[in-house]
């Protein structure tokens, strides 16, 4: 059954997500300084892609979080209201880990022709959803939401672009 099987997919990489983490955690953290050495990440983090930059992915990966309902209207929910909850919690867990993923990996990513490089690959990814996965965004209730984001990290790379070839 297809509904069965989304679930089944949905679940299974909320599993994956979090067996990853703990792992990360479990190989990468000295939890006896963890506050230590969370706040002296950030510091760096906040120095290196400027406050302006910091606070816009705080802010977005908050609103995501805190707006679970409407981010997850921007994908087809597949009409089967059993799955909106997992749908919803996978969609607003997974956009800001995405955001912050490539904010901390632009800054420290040494050149602007490798932040570039970084910032279009990130482009590339969310953009080639599209044409794989097309009932999942024109299905969905308001997918003007979605091309938004699509657009800004176009500006993003554009952006990226411009100071990679001045």
């Amino acid at each position: 059954d297809r509904d069965v099987a989304h679930v089944a997919a949905s679940l299974g990489t909320c599993a994956l997500v979090v067996l990853d983490a703990v792992l990360t955690l479990w190989r990468t953290t000295d939890f006896s300084r963890f506050d230590e050495s969370l706040f002296a990440f950030l510091k760096y983090w906040i120095r290196v892609v400027g406050p302006a930059n910091a606070a816009h992915g705080f802010v977005t990966s908050a609103a995501f979080i805190l707006l679970a309902n409407v981010f997850a209207n921007t994908h087809n929910m597949w009409g089967d209201s059993r799955i909106d909850g997992p749908l919803t919690q996978f969609q607003s867990g997974d956009a800001p880990t995405a955001l912050l993923k490539m904010s901390i990996v632009v800054a420290f990513v040494p050149s602007k022709m490798h932040r570039f490089v970084v910032t279009a690959a990130f482009f590339g990814a969310l953009a080639a959803q599209w044409p794989l996965m097309p009932q999942m965004f024109f299905g969905a209730r308001w997918p003007v939401l979605h091309i938004g984001a699509e657009l800004s990290l176009l500006a993003k790379t554009i952006a990226g672009a411009k100071r990679a070839f001045a």
